[in-house]
């Protein structure tokens, strides 16, 4: 968004004090350079771009431009706490998950699992702490590309964007953690690089997979809604010899739709009417804008990759295999200045049943296909998917009752959603899950629908009582031997993933250790003890 709003005019880098942005007089726009000794010689020697082309000075400008945006109110203390925070809840949420009584979760937590998502949030932070004090440390530069206005412009465009309501959050009950993840890796980086021309990297690919009845497809297509990118369904009777010819398709509208989208974009923010507009009006047009990229849904996405699948075949199988991991190279690349000539813009979101039919080299691919595993709803959850649906169901006995709409309207009360006690109806209903199997989503908005059907043609027989039989009933149940297929596919994955990792992490130590690049007495430590699970369990580098 600033990188193309501003005018091209002459810059140079002022003394700055960092918490006073009015004291840098107004930069508005970067250089149109044509000679090297046009740019200011602290530019030439921060970056070393004797040798660069006049293309890659000017991406390389606008890259900074992001980051000093990105890190410019990063607060060292906070930002710590929220690290070690996300540590201790995803621990806790672990704990929560292991404890439940059915599925996967039977374990206790490992003291190893607790130190290994620790030492995963210390080193975001480290990281994150290392580009602050390289912005600290080159303060005048970075500060000196960016003008006032446009700094306010930023600020009020990220609160637009952190008070923008979640459709997930409305649409989907429960599952904070996942809803979070896809929020991370999905949702913000796309309204960011929409807003605010971020250029974040976006992934080509998240598998969305666990059992049936979990609200899979239902979050893939909020997800994808809140992103304000165009939303596009794949074809659900698509015959497995017509995916390649039907993904090509949806590909080459993708790449259209992002080069036609992202040119007006950049057109509104070059126009002379929006330079014009004040800071907070530039904001609103700005979270407004449609994001030029498309989400692509995929559902029961194994029914192409799985040879078994009638009208499937080996063959088949094989070439749709090896022509997607070819597309999810290709949208992994960086939409270009030039509106994605090299790239689509395109994120896929595949849900599945069956990860395993879905080539593990796929779906353990990170970066290019990111795994989130969606499991059948703890009792936080049923809670959270209760009240959302008794709310709902209630409203519309509200309107009913008003209306006068229903023969027994007269005897029908609405009942008090905010005092039901949603917790004492979530606990123990998976108690008898060995006999009867574990209840799903879709089985508890299902009794929910039921127990209100139930109460409009009998009003005596009150919502409360009827929930809980419909609640504990058989129906809509994810059968045990189904959950322990499930179980076996996730520990391999979780094994299978676990392996890659440690396969790159012991490729890059050695590398380093080479080249004589390690000090930190941990990391010979880590580089021995993986090289010793090498040794012991054969992993190959």
């Amino acid at each position: 968004m600033l990188i193309n709003s501003i005018n091209k005019t002459n810059y140079n880098i002022h003394s700055v004090n960092k918490n006073n942005h009015s004291s840098n007089p107004a930069v508005n726009s970067f250089p149109q350079i044509k000679e090297l000794s046009d740019y200011p010689k602290s530019y030439i020697n921060f970056r070393g771009l004797e040798a660069s082309s006049e293309e890659k000075k000017q991406k390389i400008i606008n890259e900074d431009i992001a980051f000093y945006l990105k890190y410019k109110d990063f607060d060292v203390k906070k930002e710590k706490q929220k690290y070690e925070n996300n540590a201790n809840n995803r621990i806790e949420e672990l704990k929560e998950q292991r404890s439940y009584n059915f599925f996967l979760w039977n374990r206790k937590v490992k003291e190893s699992e607790i130190i290994e998502i620790k030492e995963e949030e210390r080193k975001k932070f480290a990281k994150e702490k290392m580009n602050y004090e390289k912005l600290m440390n080159n303060w005048n530069y970075y500060h000196g590309l960016v003008s006032t206005e446009d700094i306010k412009v930023y600020d009020k465009t990220k609160e637009l964007l952190s008070q923008k309501a979640s459709s997930m959050d409305n649409k989907v009950a429960g599952y904070k953690p996942e809803k979070e993840q896809l929020r991370e890796l999905l949702v913000n980086p796309i309204q960011r690089e929409t807003a605010m021309g971020t250029k974040e990297k976006v992934p080509s690919s998240i598998l969305l997979y666990g059992p049936m009845g979990c609200g899979k497809t239902l979050l893939a297509k909020t997800v994808a809604e809140e992103t304000g990118a165009n939303i596009a369904l794949f074809e659900e009777n698509c015959h497995p010899r017509q995916f390649m010819t039907t993904l090509s398709r949806h590909l080459y509208y993708s790449r259209e739709r992002f080069k036609h989208i992202a040119g007006e974009n950049d057109e509104l923010k070059k126009s002379q009417k929006f330079r014009e507009l004040q800071p907070e009006e530039k904001a609103q047009k700005l979270v407004k804008l449609s994001s030029p990229r498309t989400v692509l849904v995929i559902d029961e996405a194994d029914k192409y990759f799985d040879p078994d699948i009638e009208g499937n075949s080996p063959e088949t199988a094989e070439n749709n295999k090896t022509f997607l991991k070819g597309v999810l190279d290709h949208c992994s690349e960086k939409p270009t200045e030039e509106y994605g000539i090299d790239s689509s813009g395109l994120t896929i979101i595949f849900t599945t049943n069956r990860p395993s039919k879905i080539d593990s080299e796929l779906t353990l691919r990170k970066g290019k296909c990111i795994p989130v595993p969606v499991v059948p709803p703890n009792e936080k959850n049923i809670a959270d998917i209760l009240k959302m649906y008794l709310t709902e169901k209630n409203n519309e006995m509200e309107t009913i009752i008003n209306e006068k709409t229903h023969p027994n309207s007269v005897k029908l009360e609405p009942i008090d959603t905010e005092q039901f006690p949603y917790n004492q109806y979530s606990k123990g209903i998976n108690d008898n899950a060995q006999e009867v199997g574990v209840i799903s989503c879709s089985g508890v908005k299902n009794a929910v629908i039921d127990s209100f059907e139930n109460y409009y043609n009998n009003p005596d027989e009150y919502i409360d009582i009827t929930l809980g039989d419909n609640l504990n009933k058989a129906v809509n149940r994810i059968p045990m031997p189904k959950l322990n297929e499930y179980q076996k596919e996730m520990d391999m994955m979780g094994t299978q993933m676990k392996t890659l990792d440690d396969k790159e992490e012991l490729s890059l130590l050695q590398e380093l250790k080479e080249l004589d690049m390690i000090e930190d007495e941990s990391q010979l430590k880590r580089l021995q003890y993986l090289a010793n699970q090498q040794e012991s369990h054969n992993i190959e580098v």
